[in-house]
C-alpha cells in the first residue's frame, strides 16, 4: 500500500507578511506577541490571534498561552524570503524612484510576494551595478529635472493625432520588439509625426514620418511599445 504524502500546508500573502513582521520583531530583540504584531502591521487583536492560529495548524510558529509567538524553524525559513525582499525592494523602489520610506515600503509590500528565487538575484545585482556605478547622492542628478518630467505627458505613438508632432522617450518591449523598431529608426530621442493615425491607414497600422527620414508604416502592436512626449502647445485627444 503507497504511502500519502503529507500536505504541504498552502500559505497565503497574508500569512507571509505576519510571519516577516515577526521575524522583524525577534531581530529587533523585541518579543514577538500578539500586540506587538498588531502594532506592526496596523491590525486588530483578534485578527492576529485568527492568523496565528493558521500558522500554528500550519506548523510555522508557536504560541506560549497568553505570551510570546515563536517562528519554527519552517516558519523562520519562510519568513526570510520575505522580510529581505522588502527590506531590498523598499531600498530600491526609495532610492532609484526618490519614494519617501512609507510608500516605499507600501510598494515593496505588493511586490515581494510575487518575486521567486530568480527574480531576487536580479534584483541583487540589479543594485550591486547601482551601487558600484553612481552615487546614490547624485543619481537624482543624473536622471533630470523632477518638475520638468511631471510636465511632461507621455503618450503611446498610436495615440498622437494627424499631423501631431513629438519626441520618442521609450520604447518598451522585450528584445525582439526593440529590434525590429529599432530598425525602422523608433529609437528615443527621435521626433516623430503622425500623418495617417490608425483607422485612417492599412488596417491595424499607422503611418508616421521621422525626422530627416520618409515615412514609415509602423503596426498598431509596434505604436504601442513607443511612448512619445508631444510638443509643447501640442494638445492631443484621448478620445480614442
Amino acid at each position: 500500500m503507497a504511502t500519502r504524502r503529507k500536505a504541504v500546508p498552502q500559505v497565503t500573502r497574508r500569512m507571509e507578511d505576519y510571519l516577516a513582521a515577526a521575524l522583524y520583531l525577534e531581530l529587533q530583540g523585541m518579543a514577538v506577541t500578539v500586540t506587538a504584531l498588531a502594532r506592526r502591521l496596523g491590525v486588530t487583536k483578534p485578527s492576529v490571534v485568527s492568523c496565528v492560529r493558521r500558522l500554528i495548524g500550519a506548523g510555522l510558529v508557536q504560541h506560549e498561552q497568553y505570551g510570546k509567538i515563536h517562528l519554527t524553524d519552517e516558519g523562520r525559513n519562510r519568513a526570510l524570503p520575505v522580510y529581505r525582499r522588502h527590506r531590498f525592494l523598499c531600498d530600491f523602489v526609495g532610492s532609484v524612484l526618490f519614494l519617501p520610506p512609507d510608500r516605499a515600503a507600501l510598494l515593496a509590500c505588493d511586490m515581494e510576494h510575487h518575486f521567486d528565487e530568480k527574480t531576487e538575484q536580479h534584483l541583487f545585482r540589479v543594485m550591486d551595478v547601482l551601487e558600484s556605478r553612481f552615487d546614490r547622492s547624485a543619481l537624482k542628478d543624473l536622471i533630470g529635472d523632477e518638475d520638468q518630467e511631471k510636465r511632461e505627458k507621455l503618450l503611446p505613438l498610436s495615440l498622437l493625432e494627424k499631423g501631431q508632432k513629438g519626441r520618442i522617450r521609450h520604447f518598451l518591449g522585450d528584445g525582439t520588439a526593440r529590434e525590429r523598431g529599432h530598425s525602422i529608426g523608433l529609437v528615443p530621442g527621435r521626433n516623430v509625426r503622425c500623418l495617417l493615425p490608425l483607422g485612417e491607414a492599412t488596417e491595424g497600422h499607422l503611418v508616421v514620418a521621422l525626422e530627416g527620414e520618409e515615412k514609415r508604416l509602423v503596426t498598431g502592436s509596434m505604436a504601442l511599445c513607443v511612448w512619445c512626449v508631444p510638443f509643447s502647445g501640442e494638445r492631443p485627444s484621448l478620445r480614442r
